[in-house]
């Protein structure tokens, strides 16, 4: 099963949201500031509907969304590949 968790602030800090499928971020909107991809490949989209995408990330862990190209806090929709 794809999983990963989206963390509010850099190195992994503060709230947290597990997703397991593909997700509007309603209630993490623009607040992803570190990401840890457990399992599947994920997109990334900058709008809701998975519009206009920000990255692709395989199983990781990423301290600083910014260092992956995604600008920090702009998230807003999530889906594994497959």
């Amino acid at each position: 099963m794809a999983r990963a968790i989206l963390y509010r602030d850099y190195n992994f800090q503060g709230p947290t949201k597990e997703v397991t499928g593909a997700t509007n971020l309603t209630d993490f909107n623009d607040q992803t500031s570190s990401i840890v991809v457990l399992d599947g490949n994920w997109q990334f989209y900058k709008n809701y509907n998975y519009d206009d995408l920000e990255a692709t990330l395989i199983p990781g862990v990423y301290p600083s969304v910014d260092a992956v190209g995604i600008p920090n806090d702009t998230l807003s929709s999530v889906r594994p590949l497959g």
